[in-house]
C-alpha cells in the first residue's frame, strides 16, 4: 500500500513540475509571481508525505498530530524535514524516498522562485544599473514607450520616478531603472544618486523622448541645475522634438542656457535618418570614375539627378541634409566653380511642394549678397518642382527619360506611403536599370521587416529601430570627432568638452556636418571610411598614401595656395559650399561690412582686440559668400586690424579658408581614434 501511495505522490509531483513549466514557456518566464501561489499544492503534497510516513510508524494519530503535520510541511519550505514523520518508511521504501526527496526540494525551490519573483527584480537592477554605468551606458528620461523600446535595444538605464507594478514591469524588462528625478533641494535627486558613481573626464548622454510631453524649457533647466555643479564630468542631453521644433528650441533655449560641463541638443527621426543615409549612401561612394576629371573635378556635362518621389518629413529633411553635404566641384575659366546638384521633387499633394527649403534655395543668389563681397554660387539646382500622379504611363517614360540619360548619374528617392508601398513602387522602378546603370532606387522603410540593406536592386533605408539607436543618437564617434574640430577651429586652452558645449547651436551643427562630410570628401579620393568589421578582405590606405592623393599638404603654405588648382584646393573649395549652404538653409544671410565690429578689451590684466564679423542672433555672417570672396573679406579684416595699431598683423594672421582645410589633417587620426579604416573605394 505504502508503495503505491508514494508511487501517486510522484505521479503528482510529476504533473505539477510539468504544469510549472508548460506555463512558463508558454509566459516566456519560469520564475514570476505566480511562483507563490505554486505552494498551496506543493504543501498539500508534502503534508500527504508526512501523513503516510507517520502512518507507517504504527503511532496513533491524534488531532495534534495533524496539526504537527502541518507545522513540518511548512517547516519543509525552509529546508528543514522532521525525521521522526518519515525516517522509518523513507528506509524501508525507496519509491517513498524519492518522492519524499522530490517534494522536500519541490518546497524549497518555491520558496526561493517566491522570494525571486517578489524581490529578484529589484536585486538584478542594482547590479544591471551598475553594469551599464560601468559600461558607459546612456540614461533614458522618463518611461514612455519610445524610451523604454530604446532602453531594451541598447542596453541604457530609464530614469523615472515610477513605482509599483510599473517599476516591476519595467525591471522584468531586462531594463535597468533609476527610481529618483531632478531635484532644486541640494544633494537630493539624481545628481546626488549619481555623483557617487561618475568617472571623471567621461561624457554621459541622456536622452529625451518626445512622447513623454517634457516642457522643453523646464527641461532644460531643470537639467542644467542638477548637474552645472559636477565639473570634471561632462554632460549631454538629447531632447527629441519636430523639425520646426529643433530650430526654436536651438535658438531660444540651448543658447540661452550655456553651460560649461553641459551639452543640450535636440533631434527628430527625420534629421538622425537623413545623417544615417548621408553617411551610409553619399552619392561620390557610387558615382562612376568617367564623371571625373582632373583634379577629381566633375566634368561640366555630367548631370547628377536627385529625384524624390513623395516629399513628405522624410524626403524634405533628406533633401535638406543631400543640399549641405553634395557640394561637387567643377572647373570653369581657369578656376574652381560649383557644380551643382539637380533635383526633382513629385508629390501629389500640392501642398508639400511649397515648404520654406524650396523658398530658401529658389533663389538668384545675387539676391542675398552683401554690397561689399560677391554672392555664393547656387546651392543646386532644383529643376523641377511638380504636382503629380506618380503612377501614370506618363510620369513612369519621364523618368526612364531622365535617368537613362548617357551623361546622368541618378538616385531616385521613394517615400509615398507605407513601407509595401515604397518598396512596391521601388521594386516596379528597377527596368529602369536595364539600360543603364547610372541610378541607384531608394525605399524607405520604418519597420523592422525590412532590413536597411539592398534587396532586388532595391536599397531600404529609414528603419526606425536602426536610427533611434545609440549609434546614431548618440554617435559618439562622431560627436568626438566634431569637439575636435571645434576646438582647433577656436584654439581654446579650454577642454574640448568645454569648449564645444560653448558655442551656439548652429555652430555646433556645424562641426557634426563637417565631421558627416568627410564620407562624402573622402569617397571623392576614391576611398572609403569604414567600421573596422567591415573592413576585412578590402584593400586598406595608409595616412601617407591619403595624403599623396591630393598631393600632400604644402610644407611652407603661403596664402596664394589657397587660389592654385589641385586636389587639395578642391576639397576646401567643397567644404566652404557645404558651410554656405548649411548657413543659408538656416536663414543666415550675408553681414555687411558696416556690421563688423572692432573692439578692445582686459583679459587677464592683458589689452587684447577682436573682431566680430557675425551675428548668430540676427544670423548674419560675413563669409556668406563664394570661395574667391573670401579673399576681399580677409584683406578688409586685415585693414581693420592695421588700423587699430596692429602693424604686423599679415593676412595670414585673419584668413578663414585654413578651416575649410581641418578635416584633411584631422580626418585620418580622429576616424581611426573611433574605429573607422580607411579603405579603397570598391573598384578603384
Amino acid at each position: 500500500m505504502y508503495t503505491w501511495l508514494s508511487i501517486a505522490a510522484l505521479i503528482a509531483e510529476a504533473i505539477l513540475l510539468a504544469y510549472v513549466i508548460i506555463q512558463g514557456v508558454r509566459r516566456g518566464e519560469v520564475i514570476s509571481k505566480r511562483a507563490f501561489w505554486y505552494a498551496i499544492p506543493v504543501f498539500i503534497l508534502v503534508y500527504a508525505l508526512y501523513v503516510i510516513g507517520y502512518s507507517y510508524t504504527g503511532e496513533e494519530m491524534y488531532v495534534t498530530v495533524f496539526l504537527k503535520f502541518a507545522s513540518a510541511a511548512l517547516q519543509t519550505f525552509v529546508f528543514d524535514i522532521e525525521l521522526g514523520f518519515v525516517k522509518d518508511l523513507a528506509l524501508d521504501n525507496g519509491v517513498y524516498l524519492a518522492a519524499m526527496t522530490i517534494g522536500f526540494l519541490f518546497a524549497g525551490a518555491t520558496l526561493v522562485a517566491s522570494l525571486i519573483s517578489l524581490f529578484g527584480a529589484s536585486i538584478m537592477n542594482v547590479f544591471r544599473v551598475k553594469k551599464a554605468i560601468k559600461g558607459n551606458a546612456e540614461f533614458v528620461l522618463g518611461d514612455s514607450e519610445d524610451a523604454l523600446s530604446y532602453a531594451r535595444r541598447n542596453g541604457a538605464v530609464v530614469v523615472a520616478l515610477t513605482s509599483g507594478d510599473r517599476a516591476r514591469q519595467i525591471m522584468s524588462g531586462h531594463i535597468g531603472l533609476i527610481r529618483t528625478w531632478f531635484s532644486p533641494r541640494p544633494n537630493r535627486g539624481l545628481s546626488a544618486w549619481l555623483s557617487r558613481r561618475l568617472v571623471k573626464g567621461r561624457m554621459y548622454h541622456f536622452i529625451a523622448f518626445r512622447d513623454n510631453r517634457f516642457v522643453y524649457s523646464d527641461l532644460i533647466s531643470d537639467f542644467i541645475a542638477e548637474f552645472r555643479d559636477l565639473k570634471d564630468v561632462g554632460f549631454t542631453l538629447h531632447i527629441q522634438a519636430t523639425l520646426t521644433e529643433m530650430d526654436v528650441i536651438n535658438r531660444r533655449f540651448i543658447d540661452a542656457n550655456k553651460c560649461e560641463n553641459i551639452c543640450i541638443k535636440s533631434f527628430s527621426r527625420y534629421e538622425l535618418g537623413a545623417r544615417k543615409f548621408i553617411i551610409d549612401y553619399p552619392i561620390s561612394r557610387f558615382l562612376p570614375e568617367s564623371f571625373y576629371g582632373k583634379y577629381r573635378t566633375i566634368l561640366p556635362e555630367k548631370k547628377i539627378n536627385v529625384i524624390f518621389l513623395g516629399f513628405g518629413k522624410v524626403n524634405y529633411k533628406l533633401m535638406s541634409m543631400m543640399i549641405m553635404q553634395n557640394q561637387f566641384v567643377g572647373l570653369g575659366d581657369g578656376k574652381f566653380v560649383n557644380h551643382p546638384v539637380d533635383y526633382y521633387v513629385y508629390d501629389s499633394d500640392e501642398g508639400r511642394l511649397h515648404t520654406d527649403l524650396l523658398m530658401n534655395i529658389d533663389f538668384d543668389c545675387s539676391e542675398i549678397s552683401s554690397p561689399d563681397l560677391p554672392p555664393p554660387e547656387p546651392l543646386c539646382r532644383v529643376v523641377e518642382t511638380e504636382c503629380v500622379n506618380i503612377h501614370t504611363p506618363s510620369f513612369i517614360d519621364k523618368l526612364k527619360k531622365l535617368v537613362r540619360d548617357e551623361n546622368a548619374f541618378s538616385y531616385v528617392i521613394v517615400s509615398v506611403g507605407s513601407d509595401f508601398e515604397n518598396v512596391s513602387y521601388a521594386e516596379r522602378l528597377f527596368d529602369l536599370r536595364k539600360k543603364t546603370d547610372n541610378v541607384m532606387i531608394f525605399a524607405r522603410t520604418r519597420e523592422n521587416k525590412f532590413a536597411s540593406a539592398e534587396k532586388n536592386g532595391v536599397y531600404m533605408f529609414g528603419n526606425d529601430n536602426e536610427i533611434l539607436s545609440k549609434e546614431v543618437i548618440v554617435n559618439e564617434a562622431l560627436d568626438g570627432v566634431s569637439r575636435r574640430l571645434n576646438a582647433i577651429y577656436n584654439d581654446s586652452s579650454r577642454s574640448e568638452i568645454i569648449a564645444y558645449n560653448a558655442r551656439p547651436a548652429i555652430e555646433m551643427y556645424s562641426n557634426i556636418y563637417h565631421s558627416i562630410s568627410v564620407f562624402f570628401k573622402i569617397n571623392l579620393l576614391g576611398m572609403d571610411f569604414v567600421r573596422a568589421a567591415a573592413a576585412d578582405g578590402r584593400e586598406r590606405v595608409s595616412k601617407d598614401e591619403l595624403f599623396a592623393s591630393f598631393g600632400g599638404f604644402p610644407t611652407e603654405r603661403k596664402y596664394e595656395d589657397y587660389f592654385s588648382l589641385s586636389v587639395w584646393n578642391m576639397l576646401g573649395f567643397s567644404e566652404h559650399s557645404r558651410w554656405v549652404a548649411q548657413y543659408v538653409l538656416k536663414g543666415f544671410r550675408p553681414m555687411p561690412f558696416d556690421e563688423i565690429v572692432a573692439e578692445k578689451y582686459v583679459e587677464n590684466g592683458k589689452e587684447k582686440f577682436k573682431v566680430v564679423s557675425k551675428n548668430v542672433g540676427a544670423r548674419r555672417h560675413c563669409c556668406i559668400t563664394d570661395f574667391y570672396g573670401l579673399d576681399k573679406y580677409h584683406r578688409h579684416i586685415l585693414k581693420i586690424w592695421q588700423d587699430n595699431g596692429y602693424i604686423k598683423t599679415t593676412i595670414d594672421d585673419v584668413e578663414t579658408y585654413q578651416y575649410d582645410f581641418m578635416f584633411l589633417s584631422e580626418a585620418y587620426d580622429r576616424m581611426a581614434e573611433n574605429g573607422y579604416v580607411l579603405v579603397r573605394r570598391s573598384g578603384e
